[in-house]
């Protein structure tokens, strides 16, 4: 699992497109999430991982969607320097390395000096080598990431302020809301009250219910009696007879 720390152990290794990366950038280069899309055309395989940390900072972290396009294999990272064999008049292997790269321009016939070739006095130079990379006009270079990043990171504005008059209304309209909301509250402790007050008369009306039906139960009993008494009376008056 590429991580950023392991990318900051990289940063004089040069950053290159994989089979794979090259593929999606030739088919569909929309298959690559927005964020990482605009490095990863970025990408050349003649920076260093150092060059693009520096100077691409209105991407974001660099070095995390670096160690994400490693870890998707879209990106490798190559050795940028090589030893350099004692030969002499080879000097054109290293420039050969990077085809009609934006280092090529300095021929190796234009000697060496220290043992060093004008391409490595270049790679040497990171701002020398950035600023000849900024001034390229192939697909990818550093004015199109910078068009890129002003427009995914554009500067931030701040709103207006507002129009005179216009807090006093705003304050205005805060106040009648917690004018509003004291009175719900008022509100709801009276409807409060009031629920408990009714429940009180259903409990006191379902005891008069219960009551009454004892009461009824009472005066069907004696209604049964008083027929049963009178009754009676009227046999005995009978047999006095």
């Amino acid at each position: 699992m590429t991580n950023p720390s392991f990318i900051s152990t990289r940063l004089e290794d040069i950053a290159a497109r994989t089979p794979r990366g090259n593929e999606i950038i030739r088919r569909e280069p929309r298959e690559v999430p927005r964020r990482l899309r605009g490095l990863l055309l970025s990408i050349d395989g003649r920076q260093t991982v150092r060059t693009y940390i520096e100077n691409l900072k209105g991407f974001g972290d660099v070095e995390s969607v670096m160690s994400e396009l490693a870890t998707l294999g879209l990106i490798e990272f190559r050795s940028g320097r090589k030893k350099r064999p004692k030969t002499p008049g080879l000097d054109v292997d290293l420039d050969s390395q990077f085809g009609d790269s934006l280092i090529s321009e300095f021929p190796s016939s234009e000697g060496t000096y220290g043992g060093i070739s004008p391409a490595e006095q270049m790679l040497d130079d990171p701002a020398r080598l950035f600023q000849t990379f900024a001034e390229t006009t192939m697909p990818g270079s550093f004015s199109d990431l910078v068009r890129m990043a002003q427009i995914d990171n554009k500067a931030y504005v701040p709103p207006p302020p507002p129009p005179p008059g216009k807090e006093m209304d705003i304050q205005s309209q805060v106040a009648s809301l917690f004018a509003l909301l004291e009175a719900t509250r008022t509100e709801r402790k009276v409807l409060k009250e009031r629920v408990v007050q009714l429940r009180k008369y259903r409990e006191r009306a379902q005891a008069l219910t219960a009551e009454n039906g004892r009461l009824q139960n009472g005066v069907y009993f004696l209604a049964a009696t008083c027929t049963l008494l009178v009754i009676m009376l009227l046999m005995m008056a009978l047999l006095r007879k």
